[in-house]
Order: C-alpha cells, then structure tokens, then sequence
C-alpha cells in the first residue's frame, strides 16, 4: 500500500510539469510573456512557469511589470549658457580664445596664468613662451634638450643662502656637505662636458656683502674631487622679487642682469673659465629673505646659451682677476 501511495504521487507530479492544469490538459507554450523582478525581466510560459533571463534594466522595471522603463535623459540647462547640460551635451559654448566655461555654466573671461612657465600654454590658449627649436616644452613648462650643446637648462630650488664667509670656511661646509648635496638642477652640455654625469654634485645660494646673489652648482667625481663649477651671478639682490625676468648676459645691459660662468678645476687651489654665458633668460619663481644669511631662498628656472670666452673681443686678454680662461 506505501508503494501505491508514492507511484501515484509521482505520477501527478510529471504530469504538472507537462500541462498546465487545465481541464483540457494542453500542454504549456514556452516563451508566452515576459514579467520584471527586481530589475530583470524573465520569459514565462503560458502557465506562468518562470523561465531564461530575457532582459537587464539599467532604469528599473516598467510600471506594469512586464518590462523595462526607458532611460530616456532630460536636459536641465536652467540658466547655464555653457558646460554640460546633464545628459552629456552641451549649454552652448564659449569664446575659446578669450573666455573659459566656470562650474556654474557661465562664461567668464580667461586670465592668462603663466606662473613659473617659460613654455607652453597660459591656461587661455596663449603662450608663455617659446623654446629653442632643439628643445621640448615640457609637462610643468620648461623648456627641455639636456642633448642640446652649449643650452645649460635651470630649474633649482636653493635650500639656503649662504654668506661669502661660511662659504671659504672649509669647517662649515664639511658639516653642511649633507644639506649642499642635492639632484642637479642644472643640466646640459658644454663642448661636450656634460655637468649631469658626476657622482656627487652641491649647490647653494651664496650672499656677498649685500650687492651680489649667486647660485652655484659643483659637480664632483666619485673621489669627491670637483671638477666644474656653474656660477651664475645676480646684481643687485634687491631686484631679486617673486617673477623677476633676469637677462643673462656678459654685461653692458641695464640692471638686472645675470651673468653665468662654468669654472673648470686644475686641481683643488687652481680654476680657468672654461665657458661663458652669452644669452638666454632665467625667472625667478619666488625669493625669500635673501638678503639674510641661513633663512634665505629662492627657486629659479630658464635656460642659459654658453659660449667660448676667447670668443669675446679682449675678454681673454684681459685676465679676469683668478679666473683666466682655460686653455683650449
């Protein structure tokens, strides 16, 4: 009798999965209608047996269940004139060379930001300059060619000012030799000499009695031996401000001016002029306090065109007090 019990339940169970339930006992048709569900749609047979996934809905179900609702954006410019209208067009546009879209969706005039750029665009689709024809401009708009001979390119931080005593007293520069010691901010090539390649290198900025600032930059040999000196001398300090343009230059130009020498070492006590600079333009980004010893600094960036002293009528000749021009 227990067997007989369980073959009859069994036999109505295949049969509902066979006919709806009907009295005529048709069998159900697959795919009759569709129903959504926690945004998804199914396939239902005639019975209302849930089947395959027949859709996904990125906007939910529809109001009546059977499908998905339209994603259809609206565009909302309310008073914006320019920018994004919210369904990703556009409020309209702005003059593109003398106006900028704001985040309220006006049109606002463009002022030209060139901070400590040298190169590049203004933020107005205006220049702040222009490199030699063999250098990029790069990505914080500095002219780059580290390649390019006889173009030295500047872009130094000074960690602090030093006096012209503290920088002749060995004792005080051997403690501060950690701090001096820094990533080249000068680079490029002179007759071949590349002022990158040594293993140690030292800068600073040095203060002489009030009329002269000067940033040095020394490269040295894995012996600590220095071996060529960039010097570039400011005069006078009291122009040295936040943006000031400094001219590089020999001389005869008015105040301010820069002039800009790379020394080459004989041996420790013994220098020569080994190349002087003939033109280019350094800026200053900003100037702290640099009149004053240990509590100064200064950023500085640009580009120097170096040239063979002997190259200038009677310079050589005349002997710069120790500092002769090297013998080429």
């Amino acid at each position: 009798m227990y067997r007989i019990t369980l073959l009859l339940v069994g036999s109505l169970a295949l049969g509902s999965l066979a006919a709806c339930g009907d009295d005529d006992g048709q069998a159900c048709l697959p795919n009759d209608h569709t129903a959504c569900m926690q945004d998804v749609v199914y396939w239902l047979d005639s019975c209302g047996v849930q089947g395959e996934i027949a859709d996904t809905c990125d906007c939910g179900c529809s109001a009546d269940f059977t499908g998905c609702e339209s994603c259809t954006c609206q565009p909302d410019c309310g008073t914006k004139v320019c920018g994004d209208d919210g369904c990703g067009g556009s409020c309209g546009d702005c003059d593109p060379l003398t106006e900028t879209c704001s985040a309220q969706g006006q049109c606002e005039a463009c002022v030209p930001d060139c901070g400590t750029r040298v190169c590049g665009d203004n933020g107005c689709n205006g220049s702040c300059g222009d490199c030699e024809l063999t250098e990029t401009c790069n990505a914080q708009g500095q002219c780059e060619g580290g390649t390019t001979s006889n173009v030295l390119a500047v872009d130094c931080t000074v960690p602090f000012v030093l006096d012209a005593a503290q920088v002749s007293d060995m004792t005080y520069m051997a403690s501060h030799f950690a701090d001096l010691v820094q990533a080249y901010c000068i680079t490029g090539l002179v007759d071949d000499i590349d002022v990158t390649t040594y293993a140690e290198k030292m800068y600073y900025g040095q203060h002489d009695a009030g009329t002269t600032l000067s940033l040095v930059q020394t490269s040295m040999t894995a012996a600590m031996a220095a071996e060529y000196t960039v010097k570039v001398d400011f005069t006078p300090d009291s122009d040295v401000t936040t943006g000031a343009l400094w001219p590089v230059s020999v001389g005869g130009l008015n105040d301010p001016e820069a002039v800009a020498g790379l020394i080459r070492y004989l041996s420790q006590s013994s220098v020569c002029l080994w190349a002087i600079g003939l033109g280019g333009q350094l800026t200053f980004g900003s100037a702290e306090n640099v009149t004053q010893v240990e509590g100064g600094a200064f950023t500085i960036t640009g580009s120097i065109q170096m040239g063979n002293p002997w190259d200038l009528s009677d310079f050589c000749t005349q002997a710069p007090a120790g500092l002769p021009c090297c013998t080429r």
